[in-house]
């Protein structure tokens, strides 16, 4: 039993009389189409094995991230108590102070009470301590989960491509859809857990920069070749105004301003159903100016600042249309402090929103980023 000329099983035929030229080509026809059969079915075992695979590990990626979420809850709350435990010791400590000045024979009680206030100092202070221990937990937590859970995805993402390619084209429609679905949930799994990686890297301070001399241009045009074919599938105006007094190089790191851009021009594109999105590019005396504008949903203006936190977006109803996991405005922002720079935001609910980051032209520069980046009021858009 053959196919692609390689032997897939054997069949031993007996007979009381001789084969006639007939019955042999028969057999020879048989055997082939048995052989791709065989190999048909081999294929797709291999298919169902490799899904029911993914979606076991996609089941403990769920199980891991809803343990996170307890634990950050968690701090939350021990941050809370910590911070009204804070409090009841400040107003204790003014209420013993006025208490000694109006009754000497309170002396007593007033020591008990300072007693009381050292142990709770303690108590404080040792809960402080935990705390910032388990911070670093978690952080450290974060960044090696986040590379256990890159091996398995890629493996995924691999044998995913190679179904998809179907190279030996001896899959159907649906197993070859299957397995595009199978890439494309392990590329949004792998995206996420890059930006798990890298907030955790920010928070613990392990984040790195490579300050280079980078061609201004060069990126903007990155930028325009990969958004610009998503602009037109969803009939947008996506264009790019460059002012004539660009530098050809500013001093930063490529990756990370590239990173940063990527988020704030996806996000336009993703929140404006109709209209247009504009990415305009100015220079100042110390720094050069990134300005995307959309017009989207809009941002209401309680919730402007409430965004750039982790895991927060505008609404719940937002996230459900809009999907994403509310990491990638915090890690922009915590990007850009980190090249020196800062991000400041416009927006008006149903008139869409602009987006300005600004970064240093020089490394030398960022080490006096508040000089050149004052704090800006947000006004209305025009």
């Amino acid at each position: 039993l053959l196919y692609n000329h390689e032997v897939r099983g054997v069949i031993e035929l007996a007979s009381i009389y001789d084969y006639s030229p007939l019955h042999r080509a028969f057999l020879e026809a048989v055997s082939s189409n048995t052989g791709i059969a065989i190999n048909t079915a081999e294929s797709r075992q291999k298919v169902q094995q490799l899904l029911e695979e993914t979606q076991a590990q996609s089941a403990a990626l769920q199980t891991q991230q809803s343990e996170l979420e307890n634990i950050n809850a968690e701090l939350e709350v021990q941050a809370e108590k910590l911070q009204a435990s804070e409090e009841e010791l400040r107003v204790q400590q003014e209420e013993l102070q006025q208490a000694n000045g109006e009754l000497e024979e309170r002396s007593r009680l007033l020591e008990e009470k300072n007693q009381e206030i050292v142990e709770r100092n303690q108590e404080i202070q040792a809960k402080s301590e935990a705390l910032e221990i388990s911070t670093k937990y978690k952080s450290e937590f974060l960044a090696n989960m986040s590379h256990e859970l890159r091996t398995p995805l890629n493996s995924i993402l691999l044998l995913s491509r190679l179904l998809s390619e179907n190279h030996e084209s001896n899959l159907s429609d649906d197993q070859i859809e299957y397995a595009r679905v199978i890439q494309g949930s392990g590329s949004g799994l792998l995206t996420l857990i890059d930006e798990i990686l890298d907030l955790s890297k920010i928070e613990s301070g392990k984040m790195e920069l490579e300050f280079e001399d980078v061609p201004l241009r060069e990126v903007l045009n990155e930028m325009k070749s990969l958004f610009a074919p998503v602009a037109q599938e969803k009939k947008l105006v996506f264009e790019m105004n460059l002012s004539q007094q660009l530098p050809k190089f500013i001093e930063t790191d490529r990756l990370r301003l590239e990173q940063i851009l990527r988020n704030l021009i996806s996000n336009a594109l993703k929140f404006t159903s109709n209209g247009s999105v504009i990415v305009g590019v100015i220079k100042s005396k110390f720094a050069v100016s990134f300005t995307v504008t959309d017009t989207g949903i809009g941002i209401p203006k309680q919730k402007q600042q409430s965004i750039f936190e982790a895991f927060q977006q505008a609404d719940g109803s937002t996230r459900r249309k809009y999907g994403g996991t509310g990491l990638g405005l915090s890690i922009s922002r915590e990007l850009t402090k980190l090249l020196g720079g800062e991000i400041l935001i416009v927006s008006e609910e149903g008139k869409g929103s602009s987006f300005t980051l600004s970064i240093p032209l020089q490394k030398s520069m960022a080490l006096q980023a508040r000089k050149y980046f004052p704090a800006a009021q947000n006004k209305p858009l025009s």
